[in-house]
């Protein structure tokens, strides 16, 4: 998948596809372990099958409810579906399962921010991730977005 992700593959496409088999190989071998679930619900997102992401996610929820990886993951499906309130909601639950999270969470609490039109919330978690992260294009992106959303488009 993270060829797929990252464009690091010359076939990204192909590389979705092989991640998608794999990940549903994954399940199909055990699926009483939550990885799988967390690899298929990835794959399927990036796939734009959102609702069967939700499916998977929601079944390694419930094979591992406490598995802060798995609700950073349902998040970044709920802001895709429209949900940016419960991404939220979902994010901080993450957070309060795993304080020191990965650093991509401040993104999707940003993303969750600016769909919701919390322009100011969204570059307060924006600057969080750069403080991490200086070199994320994505960050940025955001940032001047917000920016010119509040009509102060020279921060940016």
């Amino acid at each position: 998948m993270l060829d797929y992700i990252n464009a690091w593959s010359n076939d990204p496409e192909e590389s979705l596809r092989i991640g998608l088999d794999l990940a549903q190989q994954a399940v199909e071998m055990a699926e009483e372990q939550p990885n799988g679930h967390f690899a298929l619900g990835m794959a399927c997102m990036w796939n734009r099958e959102l609702d069967r992401a939700q499916a998977q996610v929601q079944q390694g929820l419930t094979l591992s409810p406490n598995s802060a990886e798995l609700l950073m993951l349902m998040a970044h499906i709920q802001i895709f579906s429209g949900d940016p309130a419960g991404a939220l909601e979902t994010l901080n639950a993450s957070m309060r399962l795993d304080p020191h999270h990965p650093e991509i969470l401040f993104q999707f609490l940003a993303d969750a921010h600016f769909s919701l039109g919390e322009y100011e919330q969204a570059i307060a978690a924006i600057e969080q991730r750069l403080q991490h992260n200086a070199q994320s294009e994505t960050a940025y992106a955001l940032l001047a977005s917000c920016y010119g959303h509040l009509g102060r488009p020279e921060e940016g």
